[in-house]
């Protein structure tokens, strides 16, 4: 071998290769940069944003207000929610063939079937009820802090003629004949009049960074409520609740109220009524007991039990209640709603007609 020699040339891609993997490597990131925009438009869509103490939307001359703590993440909320799912699915496919109702038992095996739904329950919430200017009973304003999809909410509410107009910069919506709602950053109101929700929007933006007051004392024993509230006396939407058509009790002052979902089966709450005098709650102590009695008797009818007792503790008259049977309840009212859907039914056995062969046929007047 000639050392001096110079070496082979080696083959040059052609331009049919040079090609092939241009559009290899462009495809490839153009994959990349799909990946990408998907992981980002999922987390714009998916996080909450900018969101403001609840808390701040208290009017100072509200007569009442109530406080709502993260639902999606209270186990009983998640029970209950999970119970109301799977009764539906049962109830569809309690005429499927079995092989449809195995699938879904897999598909949904080791997971919570409500997990997408509690996405759109509250982290945070609270409610005023305040001098209303349109001739109402009161104005209720509420602000809420969803878990996330807040970007999603407002490109789906602010569209067409839903938007009417700006407050402070920001949107005003209109959802309905008696709704209206802005979206502050992350933090949603919603109110059933526009005044009031403008009024609520000055409060969560001038006044978004004070910590939230602690919640009333209900007494004991204590609990760990999904909804406090307290309410004064004088509230005609408290009246009609606590005393029916009964007039409210003599030197009643405050009610102060507490709710919680225990199960999926049972909810607890608590009501506090504070009087002027022993006396007051001792009569109020009373009246509660005649309207638990009536709630009884017409929850009852649905299949619903509903245990109170009360007790008067100095000034203050307590009934503690609670409702059993809601999944007795759910099973009977999704059972009820599906009543008339359609009917799965499986193809009958039809056994094949064989017909007979030319060498089974007999000529008439002949035997074999």
């Amino acid at each position: 071998m000639d050392p001096y020699a110079s070496p082979p040339a080696k083959p040059s891609m052609s331009g049919c290769q040079k090609t092939a993997i241009g559009c290899a490597i462009g495809c490839g990131g153009l994959i990349v940069l799909a990946f990408i925009a998907g992981g980002v438009g999922s987390w714009w869509m998916m996080r909450p944003g900018q969101q403001r103490t609840t808390a701040a939307v208290v009017s100072p001359e509200a007569t009442g207000a109530f406080n709502v703590v993260d639902l999606g993440a209270d186990p009983g909320v998640t029970a209950l929610l999970d119970r109301v799912l799977l009764e539906s699915q049962r109830q569809q496919q309690r005429n499927a063939p079995d092989w449809v109702r195995q699938m879904q038992q897999l598909s949904r095996r080791g997971s919570s079937p409500s997990s997408g739904l509690r996405m759109f329950l509250p982290r945070q919430a609270t409610i005023s009820l305040e001098p209303s200017t349109e001739g109402r009973d009161s104005a209720v304003v509420a602000a809420v802090n969803p878990r996330g999809l807040t970007n999603l909410l407002h490109f789906v509410l602010a569209r067409g003629d839903t938007l009417v107009g700006k407050h402070r910069g920001h949107d005003l919506l209109r959802m309905g004949d008696r709704a209206w709602g802005s979206l502050l950053g992350g933090t949603l109101l919603v109110s059933n009049e526009e005044e009031a929700l403008k009024r609520g929007i000055d409060r969560v933006l001038d006044g978004g960074g004070r910590p939230a007051p602690p919640p009333p004392d209900l007494g004991l024993p204590s609990h760990d409520w999904d909804l406090t509230g307290t309410v004064d006396g004088d509230d005609r939407e408290l009246a009609k609740t606590l005393w029916g058509d009964e007039p409210p009790p003599a030197g009643v002052r405050r009610a102060l109220l507490g709710f919680d979902v225990a199960t999926s089966d049972v909810t607890n709450g608590r009501v506090v009524v504070d009087c002027d005098s022993p006396e007051s709650a001792q009569s109020a102590a009373l009246a509660l007991d005649r309207r638990a009695d009536e709630r009884a008797e017409k929850l009852a009818e649905k299949g619903l039990g509903l245990r109170a007792t009360s007790r008067v503790e100095g000034s203050r008259a307590v009934l503690d209640w609670d409702v059993r049977g809601v999944d007795a309840a759910i099973t009977a009212w999704l059972a009820s709603s599906h009543e008339h859907d359609y009917q799965y039914e499986p193809a009958p056995d039809v056994t094949p007609i064989v017909g007979a062969t030319p060498a089974d046929e007999t000529p008439a007047g002949a035997s074999h």
